[in-house]
């Protein structure tokens, strides 16, 4: 072939490959929409606000997982953050977090459908905590070894056309925090942090982390709280088969301690709405086992059926009753290795009226058509709904109490 051709052929090749280098850098450079919000590593100091708004898609209304509309329903195929259900005058909504893209959704009982109202994408949160009507929640955030708290608000949005759809606006909380639960009324927040050595600090804040006050400090920092009544915290020790518990009474006001239940191995504390009443669990001689305490008297009485106390929740409208996930007899070494994911339980869901004796299954093994390991629990204000996650997946579950 003359050389002259064989330039030519050279010159071809290069203008080819120079034109599909140009091609893949501008498709590069194109600027990615569809409003992923990455928090927080980096993307905004701590305590500064931010203000996204949602873009709406046509897709923002998915059927339920388990389209079953009887008593046992399966809300979320995907892992979720955390729940809540939100009670108005005439239906009940629950509403959760999908832990992969940190979306909100809204599940509604009487459709069976799944709505997405914030398409805001904040993963990595492993805890939510939530205010009493599902607006304002704290995420916890997973960066390595640290957590970051992030303070969401949902309002109603102001540029979207899609019905219902809320904007999320939020503020980075400073500094470290070990434990973070709501008050019974939603509006406050009470947390700890790390203070000198290994001792903690107590404080009350608004859910933006405004107004703080400092009410309370231990040397041991690790706690798991309750906040029953708008005067009274309820503290225990970290639970272990190898250790002695305890339980306390904080003042929410003057941060004054009185003991309520003292050296018992592999401790798990519950207490009622009212703080009244004490439900706990004892790791005893291999077996573990669940024990009502009455607060005013001391008196503690064996209750059924076998399980951990933070494996129940407490009913909001009928008295001394409780809701618990149990699966018969249960291993050595709790609450350790479940807190580890060692063991893990094949549950079935129980009503248990202790005023009445009354015991009454709700939903045996088979009617999950899964294996559930129940925590996380909440029952709705007219008693008419129970959530929980499946810890074996973090997936949300539901039983619908008034059909049975």
């Amino acid at each position: 072939m003359p050389k002259k051709y064989i330039y030519i052929l050279i010159g071809i090749i290069i203008l080819a490959l120079a034109t599909l280098l140009v091609l893949f850098l501008m498709k590069s450079d194109t600027p990615k929409t569809g409003g992923f919000f990455s928090l927080p590593f980096g993307d905004a100091p701590e305590g500064g606000e931010i203000s996204i708004p949602t873009n709406p898609s046509n897709d923002t209304q998915t059927p339920a997982t388990n389209i079953n509309m009887g008593a046992v329903r399966q809300i979320s195929a995907s892992p979720v953050s955390g729940a809540t259900i939100i009670t108005s005058s005439s239906t009940s909504v629950i509403r959760y977090v999908d832990r992969g893209t940190g979306h909100v959704f809204d599940y509604d009982i009487e459709s069976g459908l799944n709505k997405r109202v914030s398409n805001t994408t904040i993963p990595k949160a492993h805890e939510i905590i939530w205010s009493a009507d599902g607006s304002l929640f704290v995420m916890r955030l997973l960066s390595g070894s640290l957590i970051k708290d992030f303070s969401a608000n949902l309002v109603p949005s102001a540029t979207s056309t899609v019905e219902g759809e809320l904007d999320l606006t939020g503020t980075y909380l400073v500094g470290q925090k070990y434990s973070i639960v709501a008050s019974p009324d939603g509006k406050k927040i009470f947390y700890t942090v790390p203070n000198t050595g290994q001792s903690v600090v107590g404080v009350i804040s608004s859910f933006d982390g405004s107004g703080p006050s400092t009410i309370w400090q231990f040397p041991t920092k690790e706690w798991r709280i309750a906040w029953p009544t708008l005067e009274n915290l309820f503290l225990t020790t970290k639970a272990s088969s190898a250790e002695r518990g305890y339980s306390y009474l904080l003042d929410a006001k003057t941060g004054e301690m009185t003991g309520v239940l003292s050296r018992i191995t592999g401790l798990t504390a519950n207490p009622s709405p009212d703080l009244k009443y004490i439900l706990y669990s004892e790791q005893n001689k291999d077996r573990t086992n669940l024990f009502l305490m009455e607060l005013a008297s001391g008196q503690t009485n064996p209750v059924g059926p076998s399980t951990l106390a933070e494996k129940c929740v407490w009913s909001k409208n009928e008295r001394l009753t409780v809701y618990c996930g149990a699966s018969g007899a249960l291993p050595a070494g709790l609450p350790d290795s479940w807190y580890k994911g060692l063991v893990s339980f094949n549950d079935e869901i129980w009503k248990i009226n202790f005023e009445t004796g009354e015991t009454k299954l709700l939903a045996n093994k088979d009617a999950f058509g899964a294996a559930i390991d129940a925590y996380n629990l909440e029952t709705s204000e007219d008693g008419k709904v129970l959530i929980f996650q499946n810890k074996k997946n973090l997936t949300l579950w539901a039983v619908m109490l008034g059909i049975q």
